[in-house]
């Protein structure tokens, strides 16, 4: 039997989440809402006493983690074309490592600076909603600057 992160990531959040926000026009909010729902889970993952539960959290969360990768991008080609889609791109590939490396350091860095394993999972949790949150307000920003532009609502 597949662990259930196996069958989250690759069953229906995976594939279907992503297609059907591109053909419903609704990029942002699956993005948005998955994230959160991955922060939430990682969050919730820490303070669960029961195992069974914090595991089923930890699959929950690794879907909202890994489901918004291809809605986020999809997002620069939305409103960006030529050479500034590809310099969308090329940031979010330079955010994305960025995120890695500081990552890789900052959650050792917290668990010794706090003795805890708690903290770390709540800063990538606030990452994550963080990383949700801003493609929210910028995606109103670009509404509002550029009405024109039927980026997803």
């Amino acid at each position: 039997m597949a662990p259930p992160v196996v069958l989250l990531k690759n069953g229906t959040l995976e594939i279907f989440n992503p297609r059907w926000a591109a053909k419903s026009g609704q990029e942002t909010p699956v993005h948005c809402r998955t994230a959160l729902v991955g922060a939430a889970c990682l969050a919730l993952s820490v303070y669960t006493p029961n195992n069974t539960l914090r595991f089923a959290f930890l699959c929950v969360a690794a879907a909202g983690i890994f489901c918004p990768q291809p809605v986020l991008w999809s997002l620069p080609s939305k409103f960006l074309t030529g050479a500034s889609a590809a310099a969308g791109l090329a940031a979010i590939n330079s955010v994305g490592n960025l995120g890695g490396f500081i990552a890789q350091n900052v959650v050792p860095w917290i668990r010794d600076a706090t003795g805890s394993t708690i903290a770390p999972m709540l800063f990538l949790a606030a990452c994550l909603a963080a990383g949700g949150l801003m493609t929210f307000f910028v995606q109103a920003a670009i509404r509002r600057r550029h009405p024109e532009v039927a980026v997803a609502a």
